[in-house]
């Protein structure tokens, strides 16, 4: 008996892909993955644009918050309590309160003195010289209680004859602190930095903050007839006291015909002639500083505009980030 033989049927058809519905889906693969790709990519641009953007702003601020403490106390000498009208105050040999430049000066790391440093003129970064009494309270005392400079360093001192209210003489101590800030570099640290040189004994310049690629300082000068007057300086102002404008330390030193001014409510005319330097600076009420932070490293694909201290456009040759930070303070200067 024979079985009975199973039917045979076509093939079925084979489930697959075609040419053209491969190509398709490679093609919307490659879609996808770039558009990843690119997300990633821009997500990764904008966290180093925030990260740099941190940093420089922290930067700036370490920055002007030191130039600021800085200046702020710039010819401070308080009055003593039971003194003699003409010992008040303690004795400064410093007679700058401070004194800037519109580029470095030649000597800002050697000088011995304030009045002893050398402006070239010209421009470039502007560098300054503060001075002040230093005290254990005013400034980061050292364990015995010695004023220090910026760096640190017990501040040298000297001796001064004072009279008291009884009119009984006496020896008081006197520490001056002096701080030269200025941008530069060195063989150690290559990015441009603000640098502190203090007047300690056998001290050289330090950097306080990295990526400072510039500083520029402009001087606001005051009505000094309101409510001091400066020796032959007294126009007889009958308004309140005001600053008439900001200017270069070129401009503040240079003649008359630079400062004086048809500014509306001040008559006579405002001006700085005849005056020796110390008093020119002695006329500075206000001070306005700007530095310009940089990112540590590139940050871009390709170059970046940025808006400079001098508010000018500028198209770097690298790719690194950069920004202006400006601030303005009044002084005690008097």
């Amino acid at each position: 008996m024979s079985l009975p033989r199973a039917s045979l049927s076509a093939p079925a058809a084979q489930a697959g892909l075609t040419l053209i519905v491969l190509m398709v889906s490679i093609a919307i693969g490659l879609v996808i993955s770039l558009a990843a790709a690119l997300t990633y990519l821009n997500t990764a641009d904008a966290g180093r644009v925030a990260e740099a953007t941190g940093r420089m702003n922290e930067d700036a601020q370490a920055a002007l918050i030191m130039l600021t403490q800085q200046l702020r106390m710039a010819g401070s000498n308080p009055i003593q309590p039971d003194r003699a009208p003409n010992s008040r105050q303690n004795p400064l040999t410093n007679p700058f309160a401070f004194r800037g430049c519109d580029s470095t000066f030649t000597d800002v790391r050697t000088a011995t003195s304030t009045a002893a440093l050398t402006c070239a003129g010209g421009t470039g970064t502007s560098s300054i010289s503060v001075a002040y009494e230093g005290d254990r309270f005013n400034t980061v005392a050292t364990s015995t209680g010695a004023a220090t400079d910026c760096l640190g360093s017990a501040v040298p001192t000297t001796s001064a004859s004072i009279t008291n209210s009884s009119s009984i003489s006496s020896t008081v101590t006197v520490a001056e602190v002096e701080n030269r800030f200025f941008i530069g570099t060195s063989t150690g640290i290559v990015s441009p930095s603000l640098y502190c040189k203090g007047n300690a004994a056998n001290t050289t310049a330090q950097p306080l903050v990295e990526n400072i690629e510039d500083m520029q300082i402009l001087y606001g000068l005051d009505n000094p007839g309101m409510p001091n007057t400066y020796g032959s300086i007294n126009p007889g102002a009958t308004t309140t006291n005001a600053i008439l404008g900001y200017m270069t330390a070129a401009q503040l030193l240079a003649d008359t015909n630079t400062i004086n001014g048809t500014l509306p409510g001040f008559s006579p005319t405002y001006t700085l002639a005849g005056l020796t330097e110390v008093r020119r600076w002695a006329a500075v009420k206000s001070v306005r500083v700007c530095v310009l932070v940089r990112s540590a490293a590139p940050v871009f694909e390709t170059p970046a505009r940025y808006v400079d201290c001098q508010g000018t456009v500028v198209l770097p040759t690298d790719r690194r980030m950069r920004r202006a930070y400006t601030t303005t303070l009044l002084l005690r200067n008097r």
